[in-house]
């Protein structure tokens, strides 16, 4: 049992801002340049403008009634009111005096209503009102600027404010419009503040797929833009918010890329760590929290950090990492883990052994979490660790736990160590109504019900209440054997010392006859023939099975009386296969293997699997390859076996692969050969014999012309033989190899190499056969046929020579050199008159 997990990542949303600004509002998109610039010189330009106003005439034409248009005069420039009324307004808010520029603004707005600068004073207004956190009077500004001048050039930048704007107050339905606006007219430094915003809006309105779709446009655009990182946020918590776990550890590993800012980086570690840890990507999700801790000294992202690597450390049973982790990082962790944390510490530290850290960490958990379901789990590991610490205090803290925990699950558990330590100390009274209450408790598998029963009649024992003793003893036994367990030799001294102990306590109660029996059963020989010599002969067989090599010889003795006197005993089976295995041990086969066929015969089930290896071991033992082969065929027929121990010691040696495929080999049963080498190289105890079997396997393969995977095997043997990889003979070997494989490159430089290393002798001319038939097989026949006729000419060997002046006649020809090969056959013909062409691969 263990505390709850956090849900969502430890609810990670609390513990950081967004990677965005504070608000939509902050982003400060770019603004399309005015109408047109000031009658006046103009002035320094809003800071969100970034593009220089157009160039004006130097003289307006002169306005139309209320026109801010200046009008020349003696070639003076005359301002009109209202540009005088627009310059002052602009200087207001050139200069950040936003509240003076609202009231300019709104007094030119409403005095020049056909000014051609009407438009650019509505958006300055209601960016003076944005400026001054008025949002609603700034919004209001926005929506009537856009609805008075539609087609105006201000609109795209008035309609993205009005949208951030929304965004900021949750409106995100009424949002979408402007931004869809923004992102079908602006230019492209607008549009991609607003499809973010756009995509944002859209998912918060339960339109996630076109959402989606504008932000994964912003994530994936190349080069990426200002805001991918952030739409790759957006949509890693949507993802994590949906359990899609896989997706958002992506789209945070790319806004950790995309961000230059270590703040922003180590958020996106640290959230891509847990979303790495809720996709079962342990590995991923720590070097991410490692990163995130670089990043972050002592922020929120450590913590989370801190957090999720002690969550991978402890799943992962790596306790002593986890302690070292939290005593350096204790005060940067999230608060809302701390009951997990406290418990784990309280774990780690009992599995490492470390008593007092134990106690402590548990009682800090208790301390502050004692409601908590595992609260009892972690009352019993801190008694548990108390009983570590001094053993004398067992008692006592037994009663404690079980005052404090009367239902725990533990309840019995704490009971049997309370008894077994009042037993150690002697205090068998005080002990017995312990072991009576702990006698009757059921558990699992674990429960040791057996050493209880045995406790209970050892109690009664000391007390000499002989009756109950016996009684007991009796229990023990009997569920001894309807339960045998592991067996062993203290399995087996226990058995016999409470079977003694049966009969004493019997013999001290004047139970007699009973007590006779006992003896009868633990010391006696029954009459020959009788059921009970029977029986003694099992139970005896038995008992020595279970008394390992020291009495094998007796355990030998008793099953061939057993199988002579009693050859339809239940137990003819496990006698034959253990008189068999002495016979084997002392490598007499052919004695042995009517005992094994006679045991898997009686009993196949138990038997047929441990009888059958030994038949195989055995026929290899006497060198019979041809029952070795039948046996092992019903040897591999059998179905595996599911215990891992067991599978060991099933697996046959290597050795009696290697002599069955060097035995086929010999037989030329290539087949055959192939199966067997291949098995040794895939056996998983070799030893020195893999590489040879590679070596081995090579040649088979070679000789049935599976040229590629003779290269592979021969390469494999290089690979185990790097002291013999260049040796010639490999090299000649792996050079055929490759040339039936048609790497006609590498068999030509395996021969140039064979040849460099050995230029004179019988390995010489192999080398220069293999260069000679590489050129015939590339079509390269003057080369081949100088070859040939140079191998003809060096040796004069009758296994050599023929076949070189074969071939060099065969290259001549192909060259189109019919005199040399006419001079070569007849070459042949004089010299070598019965020779059979032989084919090279």
């Amino acid at each position: 049992m263990k505390p709850a997990t956090l849900v969502g990542g430890l609810a990670l949303t609390c513990f950081f801002a967004l990677l965005l600004p504070a608000t939509a509002q902050d982003t400060e998109p770019p603004v399309a340049p005015p109408a047109s610039t000031p009658a006046t010189p103009p002035t320094a330009q809003p800071v969100d403008q970034t593009t220089p106003p157009t160039a004006q005439p130097a003289f307006a034409t002169p306005p139309p009634d209320m026109s801010t248009n200046a009008a020349p005069t003696g070639g003076l420039i005359v301002t009109t009111p209202a540009a005088a009324r627009f310059d002052t307004a602009m200087s207001f808010y050139n200069a950040g005096q936003f509240a003076d520029a609202v009231a300019a603004f709104s007094d030119f707005v409403r005095d020049f209503p056909d000014d051609r600068h009407r438009e650019e004073a509505l958006y300055r207004l209601a960016e003076s009102y944005r400026s001054l956190g008025r949002t609603d009077d700034a919004l209001a500004a926005y929506t009537y600027q856009v609805q008075t001048y539609p087609d105006g050039t201000l609109r795209t930048s008035a309609e993205l404010r009005r949208g951030a704007i929304l965004f900021d107050a949750g409106k995100f339905a009424d949002a979408i419009a402007p931004l869809q606006f923004v992102v079908d007219k602006g230019d492209s430094s607008l549009q991609e503040i607003a499809k973010y915003l756009l995509g944002r809006s859209l998912i918060d309105t339960q339109k996630e797929t076109d959402g989606r779709t504008f932000l994964q446009g912003l994530v994936d655009a190349q080069p990426p833009g200002k805001y991918a990182g952030s739409a790759a946020q957006t949509l890693a918590e949507l993802d994590d918010a949906q359990n899609n776990y896989t997706d958002a550890l992506a789209l945070w590993q790319k806004a950790l890329a995309l961000s230059s800012d270590p703040a922003v980086q180590a958020t996106a570690a640290a959230r891509g760590g847990w979303s790495a840890l809720e996709a079962k990507k342990p590995e991923q999700a720590e070097k991410l929290f490692q990163t995130a801790r670089k990043l972050d000294a002592s922020g929120d992202s450590r913590k989370v950090a801190n957090t999720g690597l002690l969550r991978i450390l402890f799943q992962q049973k790596r306790y002593t990492e986890w302690t070292t982790l939290y005593a350096g990082e204790k005060g940067n962790l999230l608060d809302s883990a701390r009951s997990e944390i406290l418990y784990d510490l309280g774990h780690a530290s009992f599995v490492l052994k470390r008593w007092k850290e134990a106690v402590a960490g548990f009682d800090q958990y208790l301390a502050a979490f004692s409601a908590q379901d595992t609260a009892v789990t972690a009352a019993y590991e801190r008694f548990l660790a108390l009983t570590q610490i001094d053993r004398t205090r067992t008692a006592s803290e037994a009663e404690t736990y079980l005052k404090a925990w009367p239902k725990s699950p533990y309840h019995a558990r704490v009971l049997l160590l309370e008894a077994q330590e009042l037993s150690r100390e002697k205090k068998f009274n005080d002990a017995l109504p312990l072991w009576e209450n702990l006698a009757g408790e059921t558990g699992d598998t674990s429960w040791p019900h057996q050493d209880i029963l045995l406790q209970l009649a050892r109690t009664y024992d000391e007390l000499k209440q002989w009756d109950k003793a016996a009684t007991a003893y009796q229990a023990f036994l009997d569920d001894a054997g309807v339960h045998p367990g592991d067996g062993g030799d203290a399995r087996t001294k226990q058995l016999l010392e409470a079977q003694a102990r049966l009969a004493v306590c019997l013999q001290n109660s004047n139970q007699l006859l009973a007590a006779t029996d006992a003896w009868k059963t633990l010391l006696s020989q029954a009459p020959n023939g009788a059921l009970e010599q029977e029986a003694a002969l099992e139970s005896l067989g038995l008992i020595y099975a279970r008394g390992g090599p020291a009495q094998e010889p007796d355990m030998v003795a008793t099953f061939k009386k057993l199988l002579d006197q009693f050859p339809q005993s239940p137990l003819r089976a496990m006698a034959a296969f253990s008189v068999g295995d002495s016979l084997f041990k002392a490598r007499d086969y052919t004695g042995a293997e009517p005992l094994f066929l006679n045991a898997r015969n009686w009993d196949a089930k138990n038997w047929l699997q441990p009888a059958t290896q030994r038949l195989v071991l055995g026929a290899y033992g006497l060198k019979d390859d041809a029952k070795a082969e039948g046996y092992l065929k019903e040897y591999d027929a059998l179905p595996p076996l599911a215990d891992p121990q067991a599978q060991i010691a099933a697996r046959l040696p290597a050795a009696l692969l290697y002599w069955l495929g060097e035995t086929a080999a010999k037989s030329q049963k290539w087949d055959a050969a192939e199966i067997y080498y291949t098995r040794v190289t895939q056996h998983p105890d070799p030893g020195d014999l893999l590489a040879g079997a590679w070596w081995q396997l090579g040649e088979v393969q070679s000789q049935r012309k599976e040229w590629p995977v003779a290269v592979a095997s021969y390469e494999k043997y290089r690979q185990l033989k790097p002291d013999a990889k260049d040796a010639t003979v490999v090299l000649l070997a792996l050079g055929r190899a490759q040339l039936g494989a048609q790497n006609f490159d590498a068999a030509k430089k395996l021969g140039e190499q064979a040849l460099l290393q050995e230029p004179e002798g019988p390995r010489s001319a192999a080398a220069r056969t293999l260069l000679g038939e590489t050129a015939y097989a590339t079509q390269n026949y003057p080369e081949a046929a100088r070859m040939f006729a140079t191998i003809a000419v060096l040796f004069d060997d009758p296994q050599i020579a023929p076949q070189a002046m074969a071939r060099a006649a065969d290259a001549f020809d192909k060259a189109g050199d019919a005199k040399s090969a006419t001079d070569w056959r007849q070459k042949l013909q004089d010299k070598y008159p019965g020779y059979q062409t032989a084919s090279y691969l």
